[in-house]
């Protein structure tokens, strides 16, 4: 018993010891305790890197060696789809350059079936990015054409059937920096073993590059050298915009309405590409905007433009303003080698495309030992280099300065023709030639359609999320037709009147309505707590009223004796709706459209005009016997409505008193790319020009087709600026008309109602012409509205000279019909049809 005790004290003592040396290691000063303490943690560190690694290992080898190959090889017994192209974008968001022109050539001239799947690569969760492979897998097992622009583990899996044809157009053009297996024994590169485990370029039927020269280097990446006869000297697809005079001149336009002190000086564009691995790309910060100006502010702008994977980019001074611009977000990288005089560059590719233009090139080369160590080039980078290696700014001023002397065009050309030589302006078409033969033709539309469509794929929805939705809609539009049609054995009762609300309708617009059709029986969608309960109310109604196309009008055919009304959205139309959008007539959610349309038109529709132009006939789904009646709209009425403004202004200035001192501009806007960087550089000009004369409130509305950025608009501390970023004054843009002594928008519709208040507007459409491209639109606001500005100055001037003369002009052509009593005159035509 005794020899158990003093066991049981001796290990007590040891315990003790351990827990003093341990709290004397972590805390004590003493150098040695430190440098232990440093060691543990590298091993913990290093144990648990390894645990990690191994982890990811299994879970990488079990999904691509077993469960995605098992999955692929039983969806693909199913019978190829002869009209059907995958695209797949592994990083970002949207349709990139690389295949945008393959993507609309197909939408515009051919009827096909056009998935696209994008991947996230480096932006998502695991858990998220399975599912997107699983996707992506499981859509491409009955494609007839797979289109890629980069590699992935994945692409192995998929494209082993001998129907489908597999394309990939890479993203760059020539040959720079290595990739792939070209990286096996540099920093930059995965390990030799998980290369060779895990290749990331399966079956490729046409791999397209820019010229022969580059040929082995592709195949020394794909590690093809055995086999590299589907990598062809088509050209790069991406190249044809920069034989095109028009995309030249809209460039120079879109350029001049951001930055207009760029006209009638040079142009010199710096663009390096990032430092570090994908996940963490970083910029360069180490040319100093200051001295470029201080040199060349007389001559030349400064355009910066960073790589789309880094997140923080460094920032331009204020003071260099008028000589730099960072167009990151504005002008995509195409615009810019258009227009540039001299491109400043490091190792980008970018290169390339720029010496089609056969104009001076800078590499600024300042960390060039460290990054031919991290990542390598094909060429010896001193040899290859059609221009200057820059070290320090001084040498590039230096070189700029003296340019004329020093500019051997002979060398860019040779380089040109070395590594760009099938690059002419029409390899798009060849490469579609290749691709698809005549096999596609039988799919050729009667008329090709108008416009651009690259824009439309959603990145936030998987395709198998889409047809999971798509089938449960097609289950419930059964039953609730069903259910719809049982209820029309009764009669329609002409006391009967059903909103279409939904949960985000405004409450002040549905108090209106509720109030404008009180001698009626109303009531809203939202009053029901089924889909079932609601359309046998509809069954019963003699009027059912909406201003957007509710989903439940997917489900059920109205009856004859039903009349469905449009109370309006918008004061006046300028998107296009319904199954004439570019959605429907590209085919792009074919399968949705085509199974779960909107079968319901317009019996008649609320219009601000009794100039009937064609605007509602080609914005809206109406029937033949459509009556149009120009009576205003919902909208319109809420704008007019004196006590509705009176109490709106009341609580918008006990929010921000000095609105009750100054005069205050209104800023409603659309978010989109760019907007940020040019919204800042405008209120700083205004800030200077006006002083304190104005008060700013920034409000905006909607956003463009996959625009995720949710950050503050506004970068400026001043205390006479406002963004309303959510919604804190504005519940309706009604609110913020209230308090407005000059408005200014761009491309929203509900801006337009502030000229029923004769309030100043102006319209600053700086990107109007790329913008323009991506809306689905029946016309634009210029068409119908002069006052359109397309630059910071031309805005200042025109506040400066009280200059807003299309408002008025507007009001009585477009919207003479509105008096704030829509609602009261739609109540009264009701009760004249059904008595």
């Amino acid at each position: 018993m005794n020899i158990f005790l003093i066991i049981i004290i001796i290990v007590l003592l040891l315990i003790v010891c351990a827990f003093g040396v341990l709290v004397w290691l972590l805390y004590s000063d003493n150098a040695f305790a430190k440098k232990r303490v440093t060691k543990i943690k590298k091993k913990v560190t290093t144990i648990n890197t390894k645990i990690i690694n191994k982890r990811n290992f299994i879970g990488r080898y079990v999904t691509r060696k077993i469960l995605f190959p098992i999955i692929y090889f039983f969806l693909s017994k199913k019978p190829v789809k002869d009209n059907k192209v995958v695209f797949v974008e592994t990083k970002y968001n949207e349709i990139t350059p690389s295949f945008q022109n393959i993507f609309n050539k197909l939408v515009k001239e051919y009827d096909l079936e056009l998935h696209s799947h994008f991947f996230k690569d480096g932006k998502i969760t695991k858990k998220e990015a399975l599912v997107r492979y699983y996707d992506f897998i499981r859509d491409s097992a009955d494609a007839k054409y797979i289109i890629e622009n980069d590699g992935s583990d994945i692409f192995p899996i998929t494209g082993k059937r001998k129907e489908t044809k597999v394309l990939n157009t890479w993203h760059g053009c020539g040959a720079f920096k290595k990739f792939g297996y070209s990286t096996r024994e540099l920093v930059f590169g995965d390990t030799p073993k998980n290369m060779d485990r895990f290749p990331s370029y399966g079956k490729i039927d046409l791999f397209t590059v820019s010229s022969d020269e580059v040929r082995w280097a592709y195949a020394e990446a794909m590690n093809k050298k055995d086999n590299d006869s589907f990598i062809k000297a088509t050209g790069v697809s991406r190249t044809d915009v920069f034989f095109d005079k028009e995309f030249i001149e809209k460039a120079f336009e879109h350029l001049y309405s951001i930055m207009p002190s760029a006209k009638d000086k040079k142009i010199i564009l710096y663009s390096p590409t990032f430092r570090g691995r994908v996940k963490t790309a970083i910029m360069p910060d180490m040319l100093d905007v200051r001295m470029f100006m201080d040199n060349f502010k007389d001559e030349y702008v400064l355009i910066t433009k960073h790589h789309p994977l880094v997140k923080n980019r460094p920032k331009i001074p204020a003071e260099c303003s008028d000589f730099a611009r960072d167009l990151t977000n504005s002008m995509s990288i195409e615009e810019l080698l258009c227009i540039s005089d001299i491109c400043i560059s490091d190792y980008s590719s970018l290169i390339f495309e720029y010496s089609l233009f056969e104009r001076p090139m800078l590499f600024y080369a300042f960390d060039l030992d460290d990054y031919d160590d991290w990542r390598g080039f094909y060429y010896s980078y001193d040899e290859f280099t059609p221009g200057p290696i820059c070290t320090n700014n001084e040498e590039m001023i230096d070189y700029i300065k003296n340019i004329d002397e020093r500019f051997d065009v002979e060398k860019v050309k040779a380089f040109k023709e070395k590594f760009m030589g099938a690059c002419d302006g029409n390899s798009t078409q060849r490469i579609m030639k290749e691709l698809f033969g005549g096999d596609i033709e039988k799919y050729r539309r009667e008329k090709p359609l108008e416009g651009i469509y690259d824009y439309l794929p959603d990145s936030k929805i998987t395709m198998h999320h889409k047809e999971k939705v798509l089938r449960k809609s097609l289950a419930k539009k059964d039953e609730l037709t069903r259910i719809y049609i049982k209820e029309c054995e009764n009669e329609v009762n002409n006391n009967f009147v059903t909103f279409l609300d939904t949960d985000k309708t405004n409450l002040f617009l549905k108090n209106n309505i509720k109030k404008s059709f009180s001698d009626f029986d109303i009531k809203f969608a939202t009053d029901y707590t089924s889909d079932e309960e609601l359309v046998k109310r509809i069954a019963r109604s003699k009027f059912v009223l909406a201003i957007t196309n509710h989903e439940i009008l997917k489900y059920i055919q109205l009856r004859n004796e039903t009349k469905l009304i449009h109370l309006g959205d918008c004061v006046i139309p300028i998107d296009v709706k319904d199954e004439i959008s570019k959605n429907v007539i590209s085919n792009i959610e074919a399968e949705s459209i085509k199974k779960l349309p909107f079968i319901n038109k317009y019996d008649a529709i609320l219009t601000s005009s009794d100039n009937n132009d064609g605007t509602y006939e080609t914005a809206y789904s109406l029937k033949e016997d459509c009556v149009l009646l120009p009576y205003g709209n919902c909208w319109s009425d809420l704008v007019l409505d004196v006590n509705y403004l009176r109490n709106a202004k009341l609580r918008i200035t006990q929010l921000i008193p000095t609105l009750r001192e100054k005069e205050t501009i209104v800023f409603m806007l659309t978010r989109r790319e760019g907007l940020k960087d040019n919204l800042n550089s405008l209120i700083s000009s205004m800030l200077e020009t006006f002083k304190d004369r104005f008060a700013y409130v920034i409000v905006y509305s909607g956003s463009t087709p996959n625009f995720t950025d949710k950050s503050m608009l506004i970068e400026i501390e001043s205390d006479l600026v406002f963004e309303d970023n959510k919604s804190t004054i504005h519940k309706t843009y009604a609110d913020v008309f209230s308090v407005a002594d000059i408005v200014i928008g761009d491309y929203g519709t509900q801006i337009l109602a502030s000229t029923l208040l004769d309030k100043p507007l102006l319209l600053w459409e700086y990107d109007c012409n790329s913008y323009n491209e991506k809306r689905d639109i029946s016309r634009t606001e210029a068409e119908m509205f002069k006052d359109v500005v397309k630059n910071n100055e031309q805005l200042i001037e025109k506040i400066q000279n009280n200059d807003y003369g299309s408002s008025k002009e507007f009001k009585e052509k477009y919207l003479n019909a509105c008096d704030g009593n829509a609602l009261k005159k739609a109540n009264k035509w009701m009760h004249d049809l059904v008595n």
